[in-house]
């Protein structure tokens, strides 16, 4: 497989000679575990991954968008 040199974890080309068939389940459950062995650096640098691949690059580039959420005290 080659991969992309900021990390290990995005791949570029997609190696074809090997098919794996599993449930989503199994692959979500998966996907909490290696992200749960990630280190900080890693995380961050997937959760800049999927925020520019589904809202482009301008998400990355900015500040974080604020929100609030007011709570009645009792």
């Amino acid at each position: 497989m080659i991969t992309n040199s900021k990390s290990s974890y995005f791949p570029v080309k997609m190696d074809r000679k090997i098919a794996v068939l599993t449930t989503f389940e199994k692959h979500e459950q998966q996907d909490i575990l290696d992200m749960a062995k990630m280190p900080y650096e890693e995380k961050s640098q997937l959760i800049t991954f999927l925020r520019e691949a589904q809202y482009g690059t301008k998400a990355t580039t900015g500040r974080l968008q604020r929100f609030y959420r007011i709570v009645k005290l009792k």
